[in-house]
């Protein structure tokens, strides 16, 4: 226990050092929150105003940019890198290192969400819902332990850095520039139209209800936000693919001998571009 504190203590000092991550993670749901709440003000639901809604989606999205994109980074460099090795010639495993690296970033995540809704309340007078503290509670828990196996899962595939951090960004992106809202989905091709479509009313369905001290957390909720964390990184995959997929097939007609002498190098970034737009319009 006491070589498990001392490890969690380091981490989370290891985290705290790096001052540019810091300030994304503090200033980014606030700015947005802003931005969307602007965007929102004029637009009324049957319990409150949306800007009372963004603030449960923007704790998500906290949770998962810590848990993907500061404890999934971390834990695949410390993979990548033999750092986890000498660990275990110290007696500490490997699952125990992880413990300690996701107990700091929780560490992380609360200072955050406490200093988000200190924000919200000065703001837009928007307070948490202290006497319903125990079901909040709850329903983050099992948010954190699927952001938490998810980010298990992906960094036990994924063995390089390079690879998992674009996939982790995307994860956030995805969240955080939608804010948990519905996107249009004719922004995608027709055959990720479905899936996208059913990714985002599960978010939308298992994102806990914390207006008005209100939260909804039973069997089903969980059941769909588990889907949800399965299905959405999917999606994602299958995009990147695609877009990976036809990004090689023109490099290669590019750098064809009989294209070679006929395309300059730095056209060769704008046609990529150029032609998944295309195809993209196309397809929609």
């Amino acid at each position: 226990m006491k070589n498990l504190r001392s490890l969690t203590n380091y981490n989370l000092k290891l985290v705290l050092r790096d001052t540019g991550p810091m300030l994304m993670a503090f200033l980014m749901p606030i700015g947005f929150y802003i931005l969307f709440g602007y965007m929102l003000k004029d637009l009324k639901v049957a319990d409150g105003s949306m800007g009372e809604l963004l603030i449960p989606l923007y704790i998500i999205i906290i949770i998962g940019n810590a848990v993907l994109n500061v404890f999934g980074v971390y834990y695949v460099n410390a993979k990548e890198t033999g750092n986890i090795q000498k660990y275990k010639f110290l007696g500490i495993s490997e699952l125990k290192y992880a413990a300690s690296l996701f107990a700091a970033t929780m560490i992380l995540q609360v200072i955050v969400i406490i200093a988000f809704n200190v924000f919200t309340f000065f703001y837009a007078g928007y307070a948490f819902p202290i006497a319903h503290i125990l079901p909040v509670f709850l329903t983050i828990m099992v948010i954190e332990v699927y952001h938490f196996a998810f980010t298990f899962l992906l960094s036990s595939i994924i063995k390089k850095a390079a690879a998992y951090n674009s996939i982790a960004l995307a994860f956030y992106m995805f969240q955080m520039f939608l804010g948990g809202l519905h996107s249009q989905s004719k922004c995608f091709p027709y055959s990720y139209k479905n899936l996208f479509t059913t990714s985002t009313q599960l978010f939308m369905d298992a994102t806990p209800y914390l207006v008005h001290g209100q939260v909804q957390c039973n069997l089903w909720t969980s059941l769909k936000t588990t889907a949800y964390s399965l299905v959405s990184p999917l999606h994602l995959l299958l995009l990147e693919s695609q877009l990976t997929n036809s990004a090689t097939v023109i490099k290669q007609q590019l750098l064809s001998p009989h294209n070679l002498k006929r395309v300059p190098l730095k056209y060769s970034l704008y046609l990529v571009l150029r032609n998944h737009i295309t195809y993209t319009l196309y397809t929609v």
